[in-house]
């Protein structure tokens, strides 16, 4: 296994472990996603790292897309992530069309507790989930207030895990298209000696 094979594994495996502990705490918050919705795919704020976007980058070498995706993403001005697939007339419902290979932003996100800028407990919640689930939304704020969130999975805790796997390439943050520009420019290294 060559050194990019290994760390695309260690990605997705941390991935899945990581989706796994934040989707049982969402379901028990009673707080999960909502199905179809695409708020977050559609937000033009939504960063990455270069080292999230690997996996990506190597399922698009795989699939012998790398190049078409790269020119594209540098052609385009579209600020909300590439690989969103909408599915109603209005953009709003769609799905992710790389849904296995996407980073953890894209797992955890939701809702997560973490930590703000004066390192006190809140719970980052989407605003269709607060919508939608508002007496749920209450109530876990209520219990966070309380500190009864101990057992729960805090995203910056996860966040730097995936740092340090490779600090070089894992703590700047970019717009999620221009991460993805940079990993396949990354990986294109590895696929082209």
């Amino acid at each position: 296994m060559t050194e990019l094979e290994v760390l695309n594994q260690q990605l997705l495996d941390y991935f899945s472990g990581v989706e796994r502990v934040f989707s049982e705490q969402q379901k028990t918050l009673n707080l999960a996603c909502l199905s179809g919705c695409g708020s977050c795919c559609l937000n033009p704020d939504v960063t990455a790292t270069l080292l999230e976007m690997i996996p990506i980058a190597i399922h698009l070498f795989q699939q012998g897309q790398a190049e078409q995706i790269y020119k594209a993403l540098s052609e385009t001005s579209q600020k909300n992530c590439f690989f969103y697939a909408p599915e109603s007339k209005d953009g709003e419902q769609g799905r992710c069309s790389i849904y296995f290979h996407r980073p953890l932003l894209c797992r955890i996100f939701g809702a997560f507790p973490r930590r703000d800028k004066w390192n006190n407990n809140e719970l980052s919640v989407c605003k269709k989930i607060k919508q939608e689930r508002t007496i749920a939304y209450e109530v876990a704020i209520n219990n966070l207030r309380n500190f009864s969130f101990d057992e729960l999975a805090w995203a910056h805790t996860w966040k730097l895990k995936v740092m340090n796997l490779r600090p070089d390439i894992g703590t700047e943050e970019f717009p999620i298209n221009f991460a993805t520009i940079q990993a396949i420019t990354f990986t294109a290294l590895y696929y082209r000696v």
